[in-house]
């Protein structure tokens, strides 16, 4: 007779874990039914789906004269990806695929053409370029030139 959750293979025993996505990424802890019991295994962070946790010493008892000893326990673990998730769940992953495309947040709408004509002609309005005696060329922000400014750093009594 098998057993639907048990697979054996000689002394060791296999079983299959589902884990979700946090569990997979983060790690944690989890019980599994073994042949002695519930037992604790640890899921390590960034497991992926497949990887397998081995239990020494949790499988099916030796022949003599090694009865003393036994199979160990493989539980694969596999990944469940949801089907069906709830609106503050898909905002959650769209956070996260954006993280992961190197987008700081969830993009605004595309501004109305005349208003991104405006703002980007008020910004060109706000620095000019002025031309002093020697042909240098100095950025300007507002009546002030960076010429003056650093004249004033190096004649702290100039006006």
């Amino acid at each position: 007779m098998s057993d639907p959750y048990f697979k054996r293979e000689g002394y060791d025993i296999f079983t299959d874990s589902y884990i979700s996505i946090p569990q997979a990424v983060l790690g944690d802890k989890m019980e599994v039914k073994t042949l002695y019991g519930n037992q604790t295994v640890t899921i390590k962070n960034g497991t992926q789906s497949g990887d397998r946790v081995k239990l020494s010493k949790m499988g099916v008892t030796k022949l003599a004269p090694y009865s003393h000893d036994k199979g160990d326990h493989y539980v694969t673990l596999k990944i469940k990806v949801p089907t069906k998730i709830d609106e503050k769940e898909a905002e959650l992953y769209q956070q996260l695929s954006n993280l992961e495309k190197g987008v700081d947040q969830i993009q605004e709408p595309e501004k109305d053409s005349e208003k991104v004509q405006t703002e980007q002609t008020e910004k060109k309005s706000e620095k000019k370029e002025v031309e002093d005696e020697e042909g240098d060329h100095r950025e300007t922000s507002g009546n002030k030139t960076f010429e003056s400014i650093l004249g004033k750093i190096k004649n702290p009594w100039a006006n």
